[in-house]
């Protein structure tokens, strides 16, 4: 099962649909991320503190716990970035054309969960979704969905 950073804030900070994420990996031991999580989930919550969404100690305890998830111990196998998944990013976004325009980091996102086998990939991203459609990647259900 691969999660997407969007996945990881809903982890790390109380949202509407955060419960029925943190259900759907409990006791999971499969769980895969890419390292560009880290950058990106400080960002999310950065203007999340910065918009007044979470206080300035939700923000930092909500990195630490991203941090924790992200470092190795806690479950989640974080897959780095390497050529080989750039290359292939480059091609998804090729083959996704005029059906799903991906930014750089969604296609790298999805290249890595390609990379590593984990499936099915956790996003609420409409893009992405469309994406993993298009390239018939599994997909997680949305909390809509159940």
């Amino acid at each position: 099962m691969y999660l997407d950073s969007a996945i990881i804030v809903k982890l790390s900070v109380a949202e509407l649909d955060s419960e029925f994420y943190a259900a759907l990996v409990d006791g999971r031991t499969d769980l895969s991320a890419s390292a560009l999580s880290l950058p990106e989930c400080r960002s999310a919550l950065a203007r999340k503190a910065d918009g007044g969404e979470i206080s300035q100690n939700e923000y930092v305890e909500a990195y630490e716990a991203v941090g924790d998830m992200l470092s190795g111990h806690s479950g989640i196998a974080v897959m780095n970035v390497e050529n080989e998944t750039l290359v292939l990013a480059s091609t998804i976004i090729e083959k996704c054309r005029g059906k799903a325009v991906l930014r750089t980091l969604d296609a790298i996102h999805i290249a890595t969960c390609i990379r590593a086998g984990a499936y099915p990939i956790v996003t609420n991203d409409k893009t992405m979704r469309k994406a993993a459609e298009v390239l018939d990647v599994a997909l997680a259900p949305l909390p809509t969905q159940i």
